[in-house]
């Protein structure tokens, strides 16, 4: 929260703490990361060396490591993390305003609070996902048996697991999926935001999914309307 951040300047010993940029700040550009140093410089923050990516570069194999190599060499970035389980959609257009709906659904307002899930629900991804169920397929998450295809043997790359919703159970379920690089049973269970299509009856066998599926998606032009690849995977 930049704001939270301004505000520290006004405590020399929290100065002191190195700070993380947010994950929600998605950070896809070398141009972002060098806005968002200058903003701490101005204000005498420490950064910590941490950077975490935008999810939507998971699916732009070429832009995300050309990234993460400039982090490293030029900025001195010495960790990079990537979110693999977050199944929102890529460049989603309700993320502003479905954060603000959350913080305003907390807040003790004068007659009573933001009214978030029965407003969320019927017009936000749910509904869209419901209508259209491979936009969760075109999402950019990245399955326990593809992460080993990004280049972390040459860059100092951590993978980030989304589930502050999941239960313990789940959420150790998920983490050791990605630790075995192995799923068996629905993809769905392992993904955060579109999992509620599992209250709809849907389900996504993960053994089903082909062999190449991360290599296509991660490399594709993203002209979805001409191509039937995502299409093709969830006849499947």
């Amino acid at each position: 929260d930049m704001y939270l951040l301004y505000a520290l300047e006004e405590h020399k010993e929290l100065r002191k703490i190195p700070i993380v940029f947010s994950v929600n700040l998605n950070i896809d550009s070398v141009g972002k990361w060098d806005a968002l140093l200058k903003h701490a410089r101005l204000h005498n923050l420490t950064v910590f060396p941490y950077v975490h990516i935008s999810r939507s570069l998971n699916r732009d194999y070429e832009r995300l490591v050309k990234l993460c190599e400039t982090l490293v060499n030029t900025y001195e970035v010495h960790t990079v993390s990537i979110l693999v389980n977050e199944g929102c959609f890529r460049w989603c257009p309700y993320k502003s305003s479905h954060d603000a709906y959350i913080a305003l659904s907390q807040q003790p307002l004068t007659f009573h609070p933001f009214p978030f899930t029965p407003f969320n629900i019927p017009y936000s991804c749910e509904t869209v996902w419901l209508r259209d169920v491979v936009e969760v397929v075109r999402s950019p998450f990245i399955r326990p048996e593809d992460v080993d295809k990004l280049p972390h043997n040459t860059l100092p790359i951590v993978y980030k697991i989304a589930g502050r919703t999941f239960d313990t159970q789940r959420l150790l379920t998920t983490i050791n999926a990605y630790i075995t690089r192995r799923w068996v049973g629905d993809l769905l269970y392992l993904l955060d935001a579109c999992s509620v299509l599992r209250h709809h009856g849907y389900v996504m066998l993960n053994h089903l999914f082909p062999e190449d599926f991360y290599s296509v998606v991660s490399r594709c032009n993203q002209t979805c309307s001409k191509c039937t690849y995502c299409e093709n995977v969830v006849a499947q």
